[in-house]
């Protein structure tokens, strides 16, 4: 199957099909976000094991282990992404945390795209998240081109706290790719969120970011995941972050 260039969450449903082909991928990789004010620092880890489920569809698990405000969680994600003919894409994903203590209970999404001419891309989704103590959703809608090596996206997020308040936010990202599967990306963030941003509070706060994020093959079957990330969440803390990974694909 040929499969996308990345595989990071974010980008899995955009990335075009590629000449090079491989039926499964293991990836591993660590983070740390450090606080400002009086947080703890957060740590992240995450396994994901992909695999080609027919010439059309890609297959996924992913675990994260997450420790913020001094709590840890354990979460399994599943997700697939499918080409439905030449013109429509479908991508979804469902997992959530046993034990919720940072992260929600139950989380899904799942995003419809559209390819029109001249390389643009119009994608259209839904997500929900359930907490312990609250549930959100919201819809969220994408235009994105790919032109020659480069790739642009636009999009605008909303977000609705059951029985609270909403929130929208809007997201820019601009891509470069070079070599067979290699890319960087420059990505920036504004507008409000839903963000559980203390043990036993889920809000809508205002957000903004900066992030620079790529994929460098190293061999035609290993690679390099890597992220470095600034957000400012509203009046509550800054985060600075950086995640480096290790990709195989064979």
């Amino acid at each position: 199957m040929k499969l996308s260039v990345l595989t990071s969450l974010i980008l899995l449903l955009s990335m075009p099909l590629q000449a090079q082909s491989y039926n499964q991928a293991f990836e591993a990789g660590v983070g740390f976000d450090s606080l400002t004010g009086n947080y703890d620092n957060w740590k992240n880890a995450y396994i994901q094991y992909e695999r080609s489920l027919s010439d059309e569809t890609l297959g996924y698990l992913r675990f994260n282990q997450t420790r913020r405000f001094d709590l840890s969680d354990n979460e399994m994600l599943a997700g697939f992404y499918t080409e439905l003919n030449e013109n429509w894409q479908l991508f979804g994903e469902l997992g959530g945390s046993g034990t919720s203590r940072v992260r929600p209970e139950f989380q899904g999404q799942i995003i419809l795209s559209r390819a029109l001419n001249n390389g643009y891309l119009i994608s259209a989704g839904a997500h929900r998240s359930r907490w312990p103590t609250s549930t959100s959703q919201g819809y969220s809608l994408q235009l994105e081109r790919y032109f020659e090596q480069w790739r642009w996206s636009y999009r605008i997020r909303q977000d609705h706290l059951l029985g609270g308040d909403s929130a929208l936010s809007h997201a820019a990202t601009l891509s470069y790719f070079y070599n067979d599967w290699s890319a960087i990306t420059l990505a920036l963030n504004q507008g409000e969120e839903a963000e559980k941003i203390a043990p036993q509070q889920v809000l809508i706060t205002n957000v903004q970011g900066i992030s620079v994020y790529g994929l460098h093959q190293l061999s035609p079957s290993w690679g390099l995941r890597w992220a470095v990330s600034f957000n400012q969440q509203g009046d509550f803390y800054d985060r600075r972050g950086v995640l480096l990974g290790l990709r195989y694909r064979f």
